[in-house]
């Protein structure tokens, strides 16, 4: 699994950030220069290793495919499981950057490697053809029968898995063929941010200077956080709709891997927040304007922190929560919406940026 970044140590570096940057220090003084050196740590730091990692992740991934589908035991099939959830893990954390490649018409690799919600019926076509299966097949099949989504649906099927592969052997030739498919898929991405994170640390087009690119990035935080209610906790809460739990709305249902994502999508909200020593990012915390505010400085801290706890106390897969402990599905959902309300306008009123909410959300 991909390690966690401890969100809740998050609150003493933040606490001493808040307490020991003010107003003309070098590293937080504002303007182009410190700009830059922001810039180039969430692209150098963040954005280019991490999508190299989820290129190895994916080849990790197809070769236990691979392994598996040449010798089907329970124990490759735990290997071939893991290497998914490493996968999955990885491109969580990278939910802050769903944009610019990732969203890129016409490729759109970012829905090709995870298009959501699964739509079984995609998956159970492709398995109902007949003849060889490369992954120019499956990459010809659509999104809905490609990537992260697909492949979790083959490795978790409801019945027994060994029992799955052993009766139909086209599954193993569609993992084997998507498997393959995710590689190329997330190679495109990582080079494609190559002259995209030189135009992000330039201030280049398609930005217009930096100011711009801090504040794309602030607007994302904050979108982020919206696609982590609606998408992965409202929809399945029947909160869009009726009311009634939506059992066939959560995300990673398969896995039960649904709320380890949205864990995982908050340690990338955290990285481009507070920053990360290890990797040499520099969190929007550094931003003269915000650590002059260390009342918002400590406020991020707590509700980072709070949204975590919130998610990690639900306990159970959120499938069974939805009935079990709504509650605490409920709780998560409003932290997770105190956090989004300061990224919406706290945070872009204390960087002179005018985004707030979008379509109603953050309620």
């Amino acid at each position: 699994m991909t390690p966690r970044l401890g969100i809740g140590l998050a609150v003493g570096v933040l606490a001493v950030v808040a307490a020991t940057l003010a107003p003309g220090c070098d590293e937080s003084a504002g303007g182009d220069a410190f700009e830059r050196e922001l810039i180039t740590s969430w692209v150098q730091g963040y954005a280019r290793p991490t999508h190299a990692a989820l290129v190895g992740d994916a080849e990790a991934l197809s070769a236990r495919a691979a392994v598996f589908c040449a010798a089907p035991t329970a124990a490759t099939l735990t290997e071939a499981r893991d290497a998914w959830q490493q996968a999955r893990g990885r491109w969580s954390q990278l939910a802050p950057l769903r944009f610019g490649p990732a969203s890129a018409f016409p490729a759109r690799l970012g829905s090709n490697i995870d298009f959501g919600v699964l739509r079984a019926e995609a998956v159970v076509d492709v398995l109902a053809g007949d003849g060889p299966l490369t992954a120019a097949d499956v990459a010809a099949a659509g999104a809905a029968a490609r990537g992260l989504p697909a492949i979790e649906a083959l490795l978790y099927p409801e019945d027994d898995a060994l029992a799955a592969f052993a009766a139909t052997p086209r599954r193993c030739a569609y993992l084997t063929a998507a498997a393959e498919d995710l590689v190329t898929l997330t190679a495109a991405l990582a080079a494609a941010w190559g002259p995209y994170g030189d135009a992000m640390i330039a201030g280049a087009a398609p930005f217009e200077g930096r100011d711009d690119v801090v504040d794309m990035m602030v607007a994302e935080l904050g979108f982020t956080l919206e696609v982590l209610r609606k998408e992965h906790l409202a929809r399945p809460l029947g909160l869009t709709t009726d009311g009634q739990a939506q059992p066939g709305k959560v995300i990673s249902a398969a896995s039960g891997r649904s709320l380890q994502n949205v864990r995982d999508a908050l340690d990338g909200v955290s990285i481009l927040v507070r920053g990360d020593a290890e990797r040499e990012v520099l969190g929007l915390v550094r931003l003269a304007r915000v650590a002059e505010r260390p009342d918002l400085v400590q406020t991020l801290s707590e509700q980072l922190q709070a949204a975590d706890a919130a998610l990690a106390a639900v306990g159970v897969p959120l499938t069974e929560a939805l009935s079990a402990d709504r509650a605490a599905v409920e709780d998560a959902f409003a932290a997770l919406g105190s956090l989004q309300r300061t990224l919406q306008t706290d945070l872009p009123q204390a960087l002179g940026a005018s985004i707030g909410f979008g379509g109603g959300d953050g309620d």
